[in-house]
């Protein structure tokens, strides 16, 4: 099972956020399949650190136990798109969002 963040919402938040030194955005999570995005399973609160940075606050219900992470992609489309001749699940995101490529995860 994979989840998601729009990273389109993400990226427009960062640039948001620069204007407004004390603002948060909420953003859904979703169940992603080869089938589609499906349905939601919580939220990401995404605000800015005193200082500088990023504060993620994930709440997310209907997933196994135990420590998760995740990573950004460099759009906010999580559809999925055929490989190989296979759909697979949010292929249409595009690649890791990684600014300072650095090929790492």
């Amino acid at each position: 099972m994979r989840f998601t963040v729009p990273a389109a919402l993400i990226l427009l938040a960062t640039g948001y956020m620069g204007a407004a030194a004390a603002a948060e955005l909420v953003v859904p999570i979703n169940k992603v399949t080869p089938q589609g995005v499906g349905e939601k399973l919580g939220t990401a609160t995404i605000s800015e650190k005193a200082g500088g940075g990023l504060e993620f606050n994930v709440n997310v219900t209907g997933i196994p136990a135990g420590e998760h992470g995740f990573h950004l992609h460099t759009t906010g489309n999580c559809d999925p798109q055929d490989k190989d001749g296979k759909p697979q699940a949010g292929l249409a995101a595009g690649p890791h969002f990684d600014p300072a490529h650095t090929k790492t995860h």
